[in-house]
């Protein structure tokens, strides 16, 4: 029901989107996901007799204007209550980033990479896992058929990280993906600095005494010899990592978690549930995941990447 109400009214509800967010890059993206939720959460109202109140269209219109305004509040209390693009002046960065980082420039989320694994004609990703022959010709099409194509790119999220990571503003990277983007963006300053095995040593790499590190915990499309972490699979944070977690808690960092999921418990636990403790007032996510908003309002920022990183690090001067 709520469905074909919500197309024949899609053109007002991008203009209400419009009133509240007039600077936002992709209106018409966030009104389809905004749109999605609320058909659903209608639709099962509807099911259990709590039906509306004003007529269905209102009721849609009512909703989404309400949801918008929540999306708005957060953004205005970012840049200007916390005065987010001032952060990074005074407090160095850490970056987590998961898949939704990198979904702008043309990586598959899960339902596409289960297209891949079909084509190996196996039922589950850790079938692959365990079978060396499927888990090498899996790695390969990744790398050729999806990373290889033309319309795979570097967003302005890789380019922004690469080149404050480089600066040491971000001073470590922790990446859940396998595609080798960040380390693309990084080459114009060389090869970046990364840590993507368990044995791999982890030395201090600058005089102030912290890693500064890409650290690819779940695989590597440079690496096709290492194990990766598939979907369905337990995720994994190298040991060297949860030693030098004391380390990085010792003064304030902006933590910045980007396009995660935070649907598995072991980087949850081991990672962001610690820098969250420690420095909620500095953790951020940062996505379009909206059942992820609901869950943490406070601090969870409705935008594409691409977007919001540069307008976040717009304030630090060249040098």
């Amino acid at each position: 029901m709520y469905e074909d109400i919500f197309n024949r009214n899609r053109s007002k509800l991008v203009k209400i989107l419009a009133q509240y967010l007039p600077d936002y890059p992709e209106k018409e993206r966030l009104t389809d996901l905004i749109g999605i939720k609320l058909v659903d959460d209608l639709n099962k109202k509807l099911a259990i007799g709590a039906g509306p109140e004003n007529q269905p269209s209102d009721d849609l219109i009512y909703e989404f204007g309400k949801y918008v305004h929540r999306i708005s509040v957060s953004l205005y209390g970012f840049f200007r209550r916390d005065r987010a693009q001032d952060l990074p002046k005074f407090y160095r960065t850490i970056l987590l980033v998961g898949a939704g980082f990198s979904v702008q420039s043309g990586v598959p989320l899960l339902r596409h990479l289960e297209a891949l694994r079909d084509v190996l004609q196996v039922k589950s990703f850790q079938e692959i896992h365990d079978n060396k022959d499927l888990d090498q010709k899996f790695k390969k099409m990744f790398k050729e058929d999806i990373l290889g194509r033309e319309i795979v790119k570097t967003t302005k999220a890789h380019e922004i990280a690469a080149k404050m990571f480089h600066r040491k503003v971000i001073i470590e990277i922790i990446s859940l993906n396998w595609d080798d983007l960040l380390e693309k963006a990084y080459s114009k300053y060389g090869e970046i600095p990364k840590i993507n095995r368990e044995d791999n040593n982890a030395t201090d790499y600058d005089s102030d005494g912290f890693n500064h590190y890409l650290w690819k915990l779940h695989g590597d499309s440079e690496d096709p010899e290492y194990e990766w972490i598939y979907p369905e699979m337990k995720e994994r944070v190298f040991s060297s990592f949860s030693s030098y977690m004391p380390k990085l808690m010792e003064h304030p960092h902006i933590f910045l978690v980007v396009g995660y999921s935070e649907i598995e418990d072991d980087v949850k636990k081991k990672i962001i549930s610690l820098f969250e403790k420690a420095w909620s007032k500095y953790t951020f996510r940062i996505g379009l995941d909206l059942g992820l908003f609901d869950k943490y309002r406070q601090n969870y920022i409705v935008a594409p990447a691409e977007w919001l990183l540069p307008l976040f690090f717009e304030g630090i001067k060249e040098s």
